[in-house]
């Protein structure tokens, strides 16, 4: 019966093992778990041609090229959400999702009570007005966009999603 771990590439079982034992050296191979496969990198290039693909439909309405839904602002959403998507799904191909999660989490939360302290006291930032164009509110000064974009510009700045991120 074959052991239940697998070796990573180049491992050589030391050839001085006696015959009959079942240990191995444990300082020799790593232990590489790969609970997902590759489910990370197939969802992250699904979003990105859904990510490009929606870029260009937002691209065209707003170089007036087409008259696509012209009232609707759900395209604009649906980019900012396919955006925050894509680096999640991204970044949890590399470093350990429970990490992504808090830290997205986290930066989000932060980012949208900076913004609600600003749009109520206008101290960080200054006075500012949110239209109906920014999007539904969470609650009344916080527009639903704010802490995504807060999450798609802190942890696609090189570096800081590797420092925040890693164990």
């Amino acid at each position: 019966m074959p052991p239940p771990w697998r070796f990573s590439k180049g491992t050589q079982l030391p050839e001085d093992l006696p015959l009959g034992m079942n240990r191995l050296p444990l300082n020799d191979f790593r232990l590489e778990p790969k609970p997902f496969g590759g489910f990370p990198r197939i969802l992250s290039r699904t979003l990105a041609w859904l990510f490009f693909g929606q870029a260009i439909i937002v691209w065209l309405r707003l170089t007036s090229l087409v008259g696509w839904w012209p009232e609707a602002r759900w395209p604009e959403g649906v980019l900012i959400v396919l955006g925050a998507a894509l680096l999640m799904s991204s970044l949890a191909a590399e470093l350990p999702g429970q990490n992504i999660i808090a830290v997205g989490l986290l930066v989000a939360g932060i980012g949208g009570a900076v913004h609600t302290l600003n749009a109520l006291t206008a101290i960080p930032f200054g006075p500012c007005l949110y239209l109906k164009n920014a999007g539904q509110l969470l609650f009344p000064p916080l527009p639903w966009t704010l802490p995504v974009l807060w999450l798609l510009l802190f942890l696609s700045a090189r570096g800081t999603a590797r420092a925040a991120l890693v164990p």
